[in-house]
């Protein structure tokens, strides 16, 4: 009972942080073709984080938040996996 409560726990994490840290229904677009790639960058930046916040030990909201206090760079080892989805 305690496993599927944990992997549900982590279902239910996922969905927070698509929905309030990258506002994934927030799609504007009205195109059939666009909600799918916008859906498929959001998991994609998720997975980013969530890669992000284990490399640093932290979790996915504090890398988040470091994230927007940086400058934006030019080149970034973080914009690969956008680059190689494009």
């Amino acid at each position: 009972m305690k496993r599927r409560y944990g992997k549900r726990q982590q279902i239910e994490e996922f969905f927070k942080v698509m929905r309030d840290q990258l506002r994934w229904q927030q799609c504007s677009a009205r195109s059939e073709a666009v909600q799918p790639a916008h859906l498929h960058l959001c998991v994609l930046a998720y997975c980013v984080l969530a890669a992000e916040a284990v490399k640093k030990g932290t979790t996915i909201y504090k890398v988040r938040r470091w994230l927007y206090r940086q400058e934006v760079a030019l080149q970034s080892p973080l914009f690969q996996p956008f680059i190689r989805a494009a």
